[in-house]
């Protein structure tokens, strides 16, 4: 200890403290939970009453305990397990690295297991090992379970009656009954106790909780956003309004309000009219057929005859695919009109 004080005398002050106050000084069965959660979970649930008046948080606490263990007690009802959750799937972890241990019995409840290189001593009778996971934890090591293997026990009867079912019901066996309202309370002799005067006090209100002596501040000097990051150019510490690389379209547009840029249509030459070519195929047809109904030019009194083309191939060898291609539609001034009339036919 002399030299742990020369060393750090932060360390040899906190292992000075007397061992009966250490969280976990024993090696008898504990739970393995954080010890901190606890106090966390329930600070959690209290969050929304914390704030109250005194009575009125105080009975907001117990109300919420009510319910909470009577919900508790329900859910232990319905299932069907016998150790708890959590230390079952240790248990059945253990089990599957005791086949790669070695038991050897040396008395009744004396047993040496060799695990790769190294050996130890399981005693059946006070359920512990060298190893101290069976001592610490409850749940038999593997090196324990070896040895139940060999002597054809079930580990699950060696698992500690603090992660069972029995046990586990009767921590939520109490029950917190429920308190009449103000309007059920008897009458006094004496004078009410009144609150007393609310006096508002200057500055925020303090929501947050006060950090303990040995526990780290949080830290106020720093910005409580994120790290900036460019949307154009990616890096950091900067945002695209501040680049100064060029901006892509759509951040270009947004940081113009997204206002339309008419000056760059101005800049565009106007389309000149140019004959379609002819294409082959179905559309290609259909789209040159729109095409030449379109162009202006003189309109004949009477269509004349047509021939209707084979399909297959042309004159010229080429293949049409089935299409030939379509001749520029005429009209004259006696079929146009909402009803076309009927040429009566010269017989």
């Amino acid at each position: 200890m002399a030299e742990l004080k020369a060393q750090c005398e932060d360390a040899w002050k906190w292992l000075n403290i007397e061992v009966s106050a250490w969280a976990r000084y024993a090696i008898t069965c504990k739970t393995d939970l954080v010890v901190n959660n606890l106090s966390e979970v329930f600070n959690k649930m209290i969050l929304d009453v914390r704030s109250k008046p005194i009575r009125t948080m105080f009975e907001g606490i117990r109300t919420k305990q009510m319910i909470k263990r009577q919900q508790t007690r329900e859910k232990l009802q319905a299932c069907r397990w016998t150790i708890t959750p959590n230390y079952s799937e240790i248990l059945e972890e253990n089990k599957k690295y005791a086949k790669y241990c070695q038991a050897d019995r040396a008395g009744e409840t004396i047993w040496q297991v060799t695990s790769k290189e190294k050996q130890y001593c399981v005693d059946m009778a006070t359920c512990t090992c060298e190893c101290k996971r069976w001592n610490m934890t409850g749940v038999p090591c593997s090196h324990g379970i070896s040895a139940m293997t060999k002597q054809k026990l079930h580990p699950e009867d060696y698992v500690s009656e603090f992660f069972k079912k029995p046990l586990y019901m009767e921590t939520y066996k109490a029950i917190i009954y429920p308190i009449p309202g103000p309007d059920c309370w008897p009458d006094t002799n004496t004078q009410d106790i009144h609150p007393p005067v609310f006096k508002e006090k200057a500055g925020k209100k303090q929501t947050t909780r006060r950090k303990g002596e040995f526990e780290v501040p949080a830290p106020r000097d720093t910005s409580r956003m994120g790290t900036v990051t460019c949307g154009n150019c990616g890096l950091e510490g900067h945002r695209y309004t501040t680049c100064n690389k060029t901006l892509k379209p759509s951040l270009q547009m947004r940081k113009n309000k997204h206002q339309e840029n008419r000056a760059v249509y101005s800049d565009i030459p106007a389309a000149r009219t140019t004959s379609v070519p002819i294409a082959r195929g179905r559309r290609g047809a259909q789209a040159s057929c729109r095409h030449a109904t379109s162009q202006p030019g003189p309109s004949t009194s009477a269509p004349g005859p047509t021939t209707r083309a084979k399909r297959g191939r042309t004159e010229g060898g080429g293949r049409t695919h089935g299409f030939t291609t379509p001749r520029a539609a005429t009209t004259s001034n006696i079929q146009v009109g909402t009803k076309r009339k009927r040429t009566p036919s010269s017989k």
